[in-house]
């Protein structure tokens, strides 16, 4: 692969990550507060906060984390890390 596949392959990723955040979240640049994560084996547990970004995004996926709560203003969303992350 080429550094200019690469690079178009990037913005591809970039491009549908957005239109995610937009579509879940209303802006491509918000970063909610995390009120709970989903785990398969345990279900629903109450988080202790941080926000939503990449880097927390890969540590909760490592960690076995599928799903996450988050709360943006006053509106309560469930994002799925693995749409997140792409």
């Amino acid at each position: 692969m080429s550094k200019g596949e690469t690079r178009s392959a990037q913005r591809r990723y970039d491009r549908t990550r957005d239109a995610y955040l937009r579509d879940r979240l209303g802006s491509a640049k918000a970063r909610p507060r995390i009120v709970a994560e989903y785990r398969g084996d345990v279900g629903w547990k109450r988080s202790r906060g941080g926000r939503l970004d990449v880097q927390k995004a890969e540590q909760l996926r490592a960690a076995g984390v599928t799903l996450v709560r988050v709360r943006r203003f006053f509106t309560t969303r469930e994002i799925t890390l693995r749409r997140y992350l792409g």
